[in-house]
C-alpha cells in the first residue's frame, strides 16, 4: 500500500508539472498575442498620427513590452531558485525518512525480543505451582469482590423500590425524621400526645422496624463489600509484585525499558522532522503560486502590457483608421480585432489552468498528509497488512480524481490495518487481566495502541491503575467505590 501511495503522489506531481508547462506555454502565447497587437498599433500610429503622437505611442508600447519581458524573466529566476530549495528540502526529508525507517526496524526488533521473553516467562510462571495457587487465590478474591458488589447494588435497588411507599407517606416520614420510637425522640406534653395519635393513625410502630431494616441492609453490605474489595486489591497487588520480581529477574523489565527508549528515539526523530515537513509544505505552496503565474512578478507582467493596450489613445487610433479608405488601415484593425479575440480565449485558458493547478496542489497536499501519517504509524513496514485492498485502491483512485478527501482515505486505511505477526505473549496473563494500564506495547504496537483487555466488561473488573469501566460493579485500587 505504501508503494501505491507513493505512486499516486508521483502521478499527481507529473500532472502538476505537465499542467504547469501548459500554463507557461499559454502565458507565452498570451504575451505573444499582446505583442502582436502592440506591433499593429505601432504601425497604425506611424500611419495615422503626427510624428510626436506616433512617437509617444511607440515609446510607451515598447516600454510596456520591455517591462513585461523583464518581469517574466525575474519570475522565472525566482521560481528556479525556489525549485532548488524545494529539491534540497526534499533530499533532507528523504535522509530523515531513512533514519526513521532504521529506527522503526530497531523498535520492531525490540518488540520481538520483548514478546519472546514475555512468552517464555509466562510459560515458566504457568508451570510454577506456587504461582498458580497465588493466581487462583487472586481470582477467587476478585470474584468474591465482584459478587459482593453485585449483591450490594441489588440491595440498593431493592431499598429504593421497597422504600418508595414509606417515603411517599408524609405522616410516616414526619415521625421518622423526628426519630419517633427511638432514643433520639425529644417531645413532651401535647406534642408527644399528638405524635402518638399520628403513629396510631399511620401504623408507624409496625412499619418503622421494616423501614429501618430496609435502610440498614445496603449499608451493611456496602461496608462488607469495602472489606472484600480491600482484600482483592491486596491480592492483585501481591500477584503483580510476584510477576514484577519474575520479570526483573528474567530481564523482561530491562527489555521493556529498552523498547520505551527506542520509541522515544523515534518520537524525537519525528519531532525533529516537523520543521522540515512544514518548511517543504510552505515552499511547495509558494512554488505552486509560481507555476500558476500568480507570483508578484508574473502577475505584474501579465497586467502591464494588457493595461497599456487598453489606453484610450489606442482605441481612438483604431476608430480613426476605420474612417479612412486606406485598405492598409483596415487590415491592421482586423489584425487587432482578431488578436483581441485570441487574447480573450487565451486569458480564459490561463485562468482555467491556474484553477486546475490549485486543485491539484490541494489534492497532492492531502495525499502527502496521508503518507506522513502512514509512515508515522509504521504501516509501510512488513509488520502490517491491509484487509481490503480493492476498497483501498478504489478510494485512492477517488482521491487522485478529487472524489474522495484525504481524511476519508486515511480513515479507511487505518480501519483496514492489521498486524501480520500475532504476539506470542498473552496480554491477559496473570494480574494484567485486572489492569489495562501497564502494557509495554501501548502507544503504537501490536493492536495499534490498544489495551491489555480484561477490565471494562459489563459485569465487573479490577484496575490497579485507577478506574474500571463499564458496569454496575467493580472497584479500583486508587480509592473509593
Amino acid at each position: 500500500m505504501a508503494g501505491r501511495i507513493d505512486a499516486g503522489l508521483l502521478d499527481l506531481r507529473k500532472q502538476e508539472d505537465a499542467l504547469a508547462e501548459h500554463l507557461r506555454s499559454a502565458v507565452e502565447t498570451l504575451n505573444g498575442h499582446r505583442a502582436g497587437q502592440a506591433s499593429a498599433y505601432r504601425e497604425l500610429a506611424s500611419m495615422r498620427l503626427d510624428a510626436v503622437a506616433g512617437g509617444d505611442v511607440t515609446t510607451t508600447l515598447d516600454a510596456a513590452e520591455h517591462r513585461a519581458v523583464q518581469l517574466l524573466t525575474e519570475s522565472d529566476a525566482a521560481r528556479a531558485a525556489l525549485a532548488a530549495k524545494v529539491a534540497e528540502t526534499r533530499e533532507t526529508l528523504g535522509s530523515a525518512e531513512k533514519r526513521i525507517d532504521a529506527q522503526g526496524e530497531r523498535i520492531e526488533a525490540a518488540e520481538k525480543a520483548l514478546d519472546a521473553a514475555e512468552a517464555k516467562l509466562q510459560k515458566k510462571l504457568a508451570a510454577d505451582p506456587a504461582y498458580r495457587d497465588q493466581t487462583q487465590a487472586t481470582e477467587d478474591a476478585v470474584r468474591m469482590a465482584d459478587e459482593a458488589e453485585r449483591k450490594t447494588v441489588l440491595a440498593e435497588e431493592d431499598r429504593t423500590e421497597k422504600g418508595r411507599p414509606y417515603e411517599a407517606d408524609p405522616l410516616f416520614m414526619y415521625l421518622w425524621n423526628r426519630g419517633f420510637g427511638t432514643s433520639e425522640y425529644r417531645s413532651w406534653g401535647i406534642i408527644k400526645s399528638l405524635d402518638q395519635w399520628v403513629a396510631r393513625l399511620c401504623g408507624y410502630q409496625g412499619a418503622r422496624p421494616n423501614y429501618a431494616m430496609l435502610l440498614e441492609i445496603p449499608e451493611r453490605l456496602r461496608a462488607h463489600t469495602g472489606r472484600v474489595h480491600e482484600k482483592a486489591e491486596a491480592a492483585v497487588k501481591a500477584l503483580a509484585a510476584t510477576e514484577k520480581a519474575a520479570r526483573d529477574s528474567a530481564g523482561v523489565s530491562a527489555l521493556e525499558s529498552a523498547l520505551a527508549d527506542e520509541r522515544k528515539a523515534l518520537a524525537d526523530l519525528h519531532e525533529g522532522n516537523k520543521s522540515d515537513v512544514e518548511r517543504l509544505a510552505g515552499q511547495e505552496l509558494e512554488l505552486a503560486r509560481f507555476d500558476r503565474r500568480e507570483d508578484e512578478s508574473a502577475s505584474a507582467a501579465l497586467q502591464v502590457l494588457s493595461d497599456e493596450l487598453r489606453r484610450d489613445t489606442l482605441r481612438r487610433l483604431q476608430h480613426e483608421a476605420l474612417l479612412t479608405p486606406d485598405p492598409r488601415d483596415d487590415r491592421l484593425v482586423d489584425k487587432v480585432r482578431e488578436l483581441d479575440f485570441h487574447i480573450g480565449e487565451t486569458e480564459e485558458d490561463v485562468a482555467m489552468r491556474q484553477e486546475s493547478l490549485h486543485v491539484l496542489a490541494d489534492r497532492r497536499a492531502e495525499l502527502e498528509k496521508v503518507r506522513t501519517d502512514f509512515r508515522e504509524q509504521r504501516y509501510h513496514t512488513n509488520d502490517f497488512k491491509f484487509n481490503d485492498h480493492g476498497a483501498l485502491e478504489a478510494l485512492l483512485q477517488g482521491l487522485l480524481r478529487g472524489a474522495v478527501t484525504g481524511s476519508q482515505y486515511w480513515r479507511e486505511l487505518h480501519r483496514n490495518a492489521a498486524r501480520r505477526r500475532p504476539p506470542r505473549a498473552n496480554f491477559d496473563f496473570g494480574s494484567r487481566r485486572y489492569d489495562s494500564s501497564d502494557s509495554p506495547w501501548d502507544g503504537g504496537s501490536w493492536g495499534g495502541g490498544g489495551s491489555w483487555g480484561g477490565g471494562g466488561g459489563s459485569s465487573g473488573g479490577f484496575s490497579t491503575g485507577g478506574g474500571f469501566g463499564g458496569g454496575s460493579s467493580g472497584f479500583k485500587t486508587g480509592g473509593g467505590f
